[in-house]
């Protein structure tokens, strides 16, 4: 053979395996883009069961009545307790006359 029928073959090799490897990258990147859009369902799954589960959540401390007491402290300070409103007594929201009057500043 000529070594212009030689090079003629090894550009036409060169020509296939070019093709071969581009055909190879490409399937690579179909997968990999196949495989980030299942993980980036699942991660959406996940954080939508999760929103779910804290609204069910709050629904049902809301239901519970749990919610935050204030009192007054007889420095004039205020103090907060959690408490559920069904723990608490008429007395809890009452302040003293001592509290009310150091509020006033008698």
């Amino acid at each position: 053979m000529n070594p212009a029928s030689m090079s003629s073959l090894n550009v036409q090799h060169q020509i296939r395996r070019n093709a071969e490897e581009q055909a190879e990258f490409l399937r690579t990147m179909g997968s990999w883009e196949e495989d980030i859009k299942k993980r980036d369902k699942e991660m959406r799954e996940r954080k939508e069961k999760k929103e779910k589960e804290m609204r069910e959540l709050r629904k049902k401390k809301k239901a519970a009545g749990v919610g935050v007491r204030t009192g007054v402290r007889m420095s004039g300070g205020t103090v907060k307790a959690k408490m559920t409103v069904k723990e608490a007594t008429k007395e809890d929201f009452e302040i003293s006359k001592d509290a009310t009057d150091t509020i006033k500043g008698r």
